[in-house]
């Protein structure tokens, strides 16, 4: 499953960066996506809330209807 950031209110939370990317899902749960971040050195999984998030087609990394 992909994500795409759609938005984020906290500075300094690791993601505000990224808004309009999207992220590789490793796991969910009720309150938050698991995702790697584009670190690709260190390969980190770390969360984003669902809220500031949308899941993307896998190929079109367009919005799922």
């Amino acid at each position: 499953m992909k994500i795409k950031i759609i938005k984020c209110n906290n500075k300094l939370l690791w993601y505000f960066k990224y808004i309009g990317e999207t992220f590789e899902v490793v796991r969910q749960d009720s309150e938050y996506y698991w995702a790697y971040e584009k670190n690709l050195a260190w390969r980190c999984v770390n969360i984003i809330p669902k809220e500031d998030a949308i899941e993307v087609n896998e190929l079109t990394e367009q919005p799922k209807e």
